[in-house]
């Protein structure tokens, strides 16, 4: 005797009302993005995003729809403005239960489902994204880092990009230069020569210890450090306070000689001073 069971169609029952059970009866839903149909489960995006799941609280009145198949195939959510690889993208992070390596996704794969799942609040999906983009994106890709972090608001990337930016030596290449908008380039160019300030300042103040002519220190005048076009050095002394240019706290410290200002004045100038930054290569 077989102890196998036979499956029945539901058709051959007795005519009642069949129950869906609460765990395993899948519900599923029909998204339009351009001219393509994507049916898949529901339940990530009731759980996972307050934006779809206040939208499943709806009256579902369309052509196929239930409780349970919401938007189907005769009236699916059309995803208006939405890229179709994004959304490809999106999905597979979202319903594949996979490492990053079995997903084999590219940089720009991975970009598309941080894109969705930041528009649509998706945190978890969010997180996996930027860890993965974070371990795929080199230094050498600096500055496309930046503009991720910046379209999307990645401020763990942010902080340490800009002090990278702020305090190297090598500047941007051009084409770099042409990625990132004047605003933000300005930013970047008006911290950097406070950086360079604080430097040639710390070893003006330390090292060559400038004094006045009246007999004060010269210390530096830190209110001009990042809004004043020069760099002034200030006499400590209440009854003199005079301000002095870069040059002249150089040539005003007892630890060179006029022979070493002709020769080594211009080289500190232009190891440091003429490393002012235009806009147009930060």
């Amino acid at each position: 005797m077989s102890h196998s069971r036979r499956i029945v169609p539901s058709s051959t029952g007795t005519g009642g009302a069949l129950a869906r059970d609460e765990e395993f009866y899948v519900a599923f839903i029909t998204f339009r993005v351009g001219d393509l149909l994507f049916r898949v489960p529901r339940k990530p995006f009731e759980e996972k995003s307050t934006a779809f799941s206040d939208m499943f609280k709806l009256p579902q009145s369309g052509p196929g729809n239930d409780s349970y198949n919401v938007c189907s195939d005769e009236d699916p959510l059309r995803l208006v403005g939405i890229d179709q690889q994004d959304f490809r993208s999106f999905l597979k992070v979202l319903l594949r239960n996979e490492s990053p390596a079995k997903l084999n996704m590219s940089i720009n794969e991975w970009i598309g489902a941080l894109r969705l799942a930041t528009m649509w609040d998706f945190d978890a999906e969010r997180r996996k994204s930027i860890d993965v983009l974070d371990e795929l994106l080199d230094e050498g890709a600096l500055i496309r880092k930046l503009s991720i972090a910046r379209e999307f608001g990645i401020q763990q990337w942010l902080q340490p990009i800009c002090e990278e930016l702020t305090t190297r030596t090598a500047t941007l290449a051009p084409d770099q230069a042409r990625q990132l908008d004047l605003g933000f380039l300005d930013s970047i160019h008006l911290a950097r020569e406070a950086h360079l300030k604080s430097i040639l300042y710390h070893i003006v103040t330390k090292y060559l210890q400038p004094v006045c002519f009246c007999g004060g220190d010269l210390s530096a005048d830190r209110r001009a450090v990042v809004r004043s076009p020069e760099w002034y050095f200030q006499c400590d002394s209440d009854a003199c306070k005079r301000e002095f240019t870069i040059g002249d706290a150089i040539r005003m410290s007892p630890h060179i000689s006029k022979t070493d200002i002709q020769e080594d004045l211009g080289q500190i100038a232009n190891s440091m001073l003429v490393q002012r930054l235009m806009k147009s290569s930060i």
